[in-house]
């Protein structure tokens, strides 16, 4: 299966020395794109400007979805996620050209996978991945199942997974993932071959933890916006969402509790629910 790559080097524009006048740390930062862009690829291009702003050099490498196309397609990136040679060699490719200081992964799954962060190690990159979601140790990312907080496979097996189907509701298709979830867990992946981890909140942290990342490794950074400056003044009215429009984000909650109040929703996002 093939997949679209970009690579974007933006050193050249934005290294810059250092205050002692070293050299730039070089960071390149790998990512898999979803389909329906959400906020994890909103938070990864806030990322790149953050680390242009501070003086990095910065290359990005996305890797995109679009064949991903249908369901036989979409087992085949299922089942290829435990080791995904293509997308690593290709990710390994740029680092040679560019020699990172820091490989720093966000989205890996299904075109990269965790064997990623083995490969830059290997190469003496320094490497740090962003826990967007919770795919290391839940098939579908969420630690949802029908509608309810679920956390058997965090320190339970994964392969509870293929039993309630939670991955898009095939059984193929989370064997495929748990398989993915239960290798590098085995293998120490987590534990052996990434420096840091990035958390969004003090509560996913403590859930990674109990999954077996190293709790010491783990540091918590909130996704985040630039400020706009104090809001204008004038009459205010209703509720605003902002957001991926999907169960877990709790949209349907949201709009029961907002029409039993009598108040009216405006929501700006895309997803599922849309």
């Amino acid at each position: 299966m093939s997949a679209s790559i970009i690579s974007t080097d933006r050193s050249r524009t934005s290294a810059a020395p250092t205050a002692d006048g070293g050299a730039p740390l070089r960071v390149l930062v790998a990512h898999n794109r979803y389909q329906v862009r959400g906020g994890e690829d909103a938070a990864v291009a806030r990322d790149l400007a953050a680390l242009e702003r501070a003086g990095c050099a910065v290359e990005a490498v996305f890797l995109d979805n679009d064949a991903i196309d249908s369901a036989p397609a979409r087992l085949r990136a299922a089942f290829s996620a435990t080791h995904a040679p293509d997308g690593i060699s290709r990710v390994m490719a740029a680092a040679r050209r560019f020699r990172p200081d820091v490989v720093h992964v966000h989205n890996f799954f299904p075109l990269l996978s965790p064997g990623i962060h083995a490969a830059a190690r290997a190469a003496g990159h320094a490497t740090v991945q962003t826990l967007h979601n919770y795919r290391l140790a839940c098939a579908n990312g969420f630690l949802m199942r029908d509608g309810a907080p679920c956390e058997r496979c965090v320190t339970g097996s994964p392969y509870r997974a293929v039993l309630h189907a939670c991955y898009r509701g095939s059984r193929i298709g989370s064997l495929a993932v748990a398989r993915m979830i239960d290798h590098h867990r085995r293998a120490g992946t987590w534990r052996r071959d990434v420096d840091r981890f990035v958390a969004l909140t003090p509560f996913a942290r403590e859930r990674f933890a109990a999954a077996g990342v190293p709790a010491e490794r783990i540091r918590i950074r909130p996704n985040g916006l630039p400020d706009p400056g104090p809001p204008p003044g004038g009459p205010r009215d209703g509720l605003l969402f902002v957001g991926r429009l999907s169960p877990e984000k709790g949209v349907l909650v949201l709009a029961e509790a907002a029409a039993a109040a009598g108040l009216r929703i405006t929501a700006i996002g895309e997803g599922p629910l849309a």
